[in-house]
């Protein structure tokens, strides 16, 4: 019996923008976003510089360390 080889190469990552000084933003962010992504995007050499809820009640009483 014949052995089939499947290529899964999908490319699925985008690729990393080649000027890291463009400040990244995020609408409709949570503890996640703010406390691990931010966090990786800093320590990855981006420059995370907003970050903000949807609606009002979500955003009263929060705080964002950038």
């Amino acid at each position: 019996m014949a052995e089939h080889k499947i290529e899964l190469d999908l490319n699925r990552l985008a690729p990393l923008p080649r000027n890291k000084e463009v400040g990244i933003g995020c609408i409709g962010a949570g503890f996640i976003m703010s406390d691990r992504y931010f966090v990786a995007d800093r320590q990855a050499g981006f420059r995370p510089v907003a970050i903000s809820e949807i609606t009002r009640p979500a955003r009263q009483g929060r705080t964002y360390r950038t």
